[in-house]
């Protein structure tokens, strides 16, 4: 089993609305974790109960936080509840050293906060233990101390009873009035600060304080894909990229949400450096997921064969009574549980307690109260397939099974609709179903099941049915989703597209279906045949995009020169959609910076849409090495046309014409910034003119906002950056006043403003510039120094050796050092804050 690993992990509050409608909170659970509350919020509250499935780490997490508040000095402890059903509280913590004492001074201190995290309910009712003991023997210890005690409590939804264990919650350790105990706002960010400091770094979201509620229920997020990244690093995963590059790309995502299946993925990438096909990934994830833990209470009720069994029976059994959820087996009222199964009716052969086990297995998600799910659909639909293919082979009749999966209704033969991706996994093994799924919907192996596991020629009939169903007619809305036309696609398809492209197709998006084939599976043998597409102007843009995609996935750097050429030439004959798609991929290798140059200026951005080179140029420079050559000319190329079609402006919001490239800029500049160990002046200039021009772009502000801390990396730099800012900014305004001009200078600029370590490079400045204009700048950038450093008399003489060649800037020290004068600078400020 993996240690802890800190993620930052996120909760979200449970609504009335998702207790109310199951649906919704199902919904919900397929998409990218939202940013959700981190644990700087929860440990605010008195009371809260935290709702996790299997799998999800959640009792690492509290022991985690008990340590991470002790390390800082603060009162908390970690403490199993079921063993507080035989054991007293304050005798469980003195097994080890020092916690029974550290408790015994916070209940004497009388006035400072605890925390108790107590895990978990689910495991205490495994041993047959009751929550009202357990909790009653921790109120017992915590005597009236109870109103200073945070207490947090976990549970598997399907083991939590929302009505009667809340009640026995409240009823032994109700919250303190909040008039009462709640500290000031600012107490509470003191108090936590040194916890929730690790959260926040790297999140730019600031943490959101508000008055805690009494009792709170919050649910343990998924992983979300940064989440799931910082895991693998920490994992020891060498190529963390291409890891998850492989899981974008098998569409992996459900079984990396949770650090029990995330760890198995990474296992696997370790030893066989891939994660398999679809079908082996479902395999995998399953027989994880219904593995008996030997250290949980329940451990040999449920064999791995009987679960397997089991999971199947309900998957199918959902699926042909259209349910959506299964019911708990602890008596929960619930508002209405027509949507849900009743897993004792369907497993009539099995006993509670194997009922009870299968349910908490890391296979099921919770719902809302009192309800599971299957973790993802497709585990539920190939589980379900599983089910059927086995009663096949028992000897189901073939029309059963058809009248299953077949409808034909009206004199229209389809499939019935909820059965479409049962019938998917069974078609690889059954001809006869296979066969109907090609007559009746040919699209539908490839939007669901494995169509990498079908064998070539069911692959080249499929491909030849779904283009003799579609080929006919116009637009018909036949987007199939990456990841599904990739699994299909394979370089033994070949001959089979090059045939099906050469025949004539009304319907454009069959076309577009052959060329996805040919990008998605790097089918090198069509490149010919991609190459034809994209030089046919008479074609439509997405299916020429899709044609180029496919060209630079197979490598043919020999095509896309001709194609380059003609591009660079003929203006008429590439619409600018096609140019600012696919001109920032055919850089470095293809074209040059200059050929690059030329088409950005010759190719209008888009208006009041995200999209041309703004976005193109963004996501491309992510794919090149940041300290490259090519790196460098792109970065300095968009600097300079930013630079050289600035436009009249204010001083505080600058413009260019090629104001759309400022975001692209700025990553390039922050990627590189990270990765030197002194930047160069080119790229100091290149970094203050991406974020003196991004202005308020929604791209790219993450990246502009992170070059004020990247050039603080850099104090060798520094002066380098203000001497950039005051030949970008005299550029643009005409400001004579020098204090005024020191102001734009420094306000809102890339490093800052100056600081006190910046005083030995001022002064220096100072007495050796001898154009009177900058050195009165730099003069007025020593005195704002002096002023932030308390009117120090030997500064002042710092600041009057360094100009006493200049009797018209020693008057004017003279003038500022009065203390009328100096007094004046403390209310105004000569700060360039």
């Amino acid at each position: 089993m993996y240690e802890f690993i800190e993620l930052g992990r996120r909760f979200r509050d449970l609504t009335e609305k998702e207790r109310e409608d199951p649906a919704l909170l199902i919904a919900l659970g397929d998409l990218e974790p939202y940013a959700g509350i981190g644990w700087d919020s929860i440990l605010q509250n008195w009371r809260v109960i935290v709702l996790a499935e299997a799998g999800s780490g959640k009792t690492r997490e509290m022991k985690a936080r008990a340590q991470l508040l002790s390390a800082v000095g603060k009162p908390a402890f970690f403490i199993p509840l079921e063993a507080l059903q035989t054991t007293p509280l304050r005798e469980y913590l003195a097994r080890e050293q020092g916690e029974a004492e550290r408790f015994d001074s916070w209940v004497a201190d009388g006035s400072a906060e605890a925390w108790f995290f107590l895990d978990s309910v689910d495991e205490l009712k495994l041993t047959l233990g009751t929550l009202d003991a357990a909790l009653g023997r921790a109120a017992q210890a915590l005597g009236t101390s109870r109103n200073r005690a945070h207490i947090i409590i976990s549970c598997r939804p399907t083991d939590w009873r929302p009505v009667q264990d809340m009640e026995t919650f409240v009823k032994q350790l109700p919250p303190p009035i909040i008039s009462d105990a709640y500290r000031t706002k600012g107490a509470v960010d003191e108090f936590l600060a040194p916890f929730t400091e690790r959260e926040r770094q790297g999140n730019p979201r600031k943490a959101e304080f508000k008055t805690p509620e009494p009792i709170r229920c919050v649910v343990l997020e998924p992983l979300g894909r940064s989440q799931i990244e910082a895991f693998a690093r920490a994992r020891d995963l060498q190529n963390t990229k291409a890891f998850l590059q492989e899981i974008q790309r098998r569409e992996a995502w459900t079984f990396a949400r949770r650090p029990l299946d995330l760890d198995g993925l990474i296992q696997t990438w370790k030893v066989l450096g891939q994660l398999g096909t679809r079908r082996q990934q479902h395999e995998t994830d399953v027989k994880n997921a219904l593995c008996d833990n030997p250290e949980r209470a329940d451990s040999g009720v449920l064999s791995l064969e009987k679960a397997m069994d089991g999971a199947e029976r309900l998957a199918l059994a959902m699926l042909l009574t259209k349910t959506r959820t299964i019911r708990a087996l602890e008596p929960i009222i619930v508002p209405d549980d027509r949507n849900s199964l009743n897993a004792q009716l369907i497993l009539m052969d099995w006993s509670v307690e194997q009922v009870k086990a299968l349910l908490r297995r890391s296979m099921f998600d919770p719902a809302t109260y009192g309800r599971v799910r299957f973790h993802h659909r497709s585990v539920q639909e190939f589980l379900a397939a599983q089910r059927l293919d086995k009663l096949s082979r028992q000897g189901l009749p073939k029309h059963n099974l058809r009248r299953l999966l077949l409808a034909d209704t009206y004199g229209e033969q389809a499939l019935v609709p909820t059965m479409r991706p049962v019938a998917a996994w069974i078609a690889k093994n059954n001809p006869d179903i296979r066969r109907e799924i090609l007559a009746r919907e040919p699209e539908v192996l490839v939007l669901y099941g494995d169509p990498e596991s079908l064998p070539q020629d069911v692959r080249a009939s499929l491909i030849k049915a779904y283009v003799a169903t579609y080929s006919g007619g116009t637009w018909r809305g036949l987007e199939m989703p990456f990841a599904e036309i990739q699994r299909l696609a394979q370089p033994d398809i070949a001959p089979v597209i090059n045939e099906l492209w050469r025949l004539p197709h009304e319907n454009e998006e069959v076309r577009e279906f052959l060329l996805k084939l040919v990008w998605l599976g790097t089918i090198r043998d069509c490149s010919e045949t991609a190459f034809e597409a994209l030089m046919t102007p008479e074609f439509g843009d997405t299916l020429r995009i899709y044609a180029a995609r496919a060209i630079v996935e197979c490598g043919r750097k020999d095509l896309l020169r001709k194609a380059a050429d003609d591009m660079l030439e003929n203006v008429v004959g590439w619409p600018d959609r096609i140019v600012f798609t696919i001109a920032a991929e055919l850089f470095p290798n293809v074209i040059s910076v200059a050929e690059l140059e030329q088409l950005i200026r010759r190719t209008p951005e888009p208006k009041r849409s995200l999209g041309g080179f703004s976005w193109a140029l963004y996501q491309h420079v992510e794919t090149l090495e940041p300290n490259s050559d090519a790196a460098r000319f792109l970065r300095d190329m968009l600097a300079r046309i930013v630079w050289d079609e600035r436009q009249k402006s204010n001083w505080h919001y600058l413009q260019s014409k090629y104001y759309y490239v400022v975001p692209a800029l700025s990553r390039l500049c922050a990627a590189q910034l990270a990765g030197q160990k002194k930047p160069g002046t080119a790229l100091v200039r290149a970094a203050v003119i991406a974020h003196r021009f991004h202005g308020n772009q929604t791209l790219g502000r993450d990246e502009k906002n992170k070059l004020p801390s990247l050039i603080a990396q850099h104090p060798a730099v520094r002066e380098d950056v203000f001497w950039v800012e005051v030949d970008v900014m005299d550029a643009i305004t005409t400001e004579l006043d020098n204090r005024k001009r020191l102001f734009e200078v420094t306000h809102e600029n890339l490093m800052g403003g100056t600081q006190p370590e910046d005083w030995p490079w001022v002064l220096d400045n100072l007495r050796n510039y001898r154009e009177p204009r900058m050195r009165r700048l730099i003069f007025h950038a020593a005195i704002a120094l002096w002023t932030k450093g308390g009117h120090e008399k030997a500064g002042l003489d710092e600041i009057k050796g360094a100009v006493m060649d200049d009797s018209s800037l020693i008057t004017d020290l003279e003038e500022i050092s009065k203390p009328r004068a100096q007094k004046w600078l403390r209310k105004f400020g000569q700060s360039d804050k």
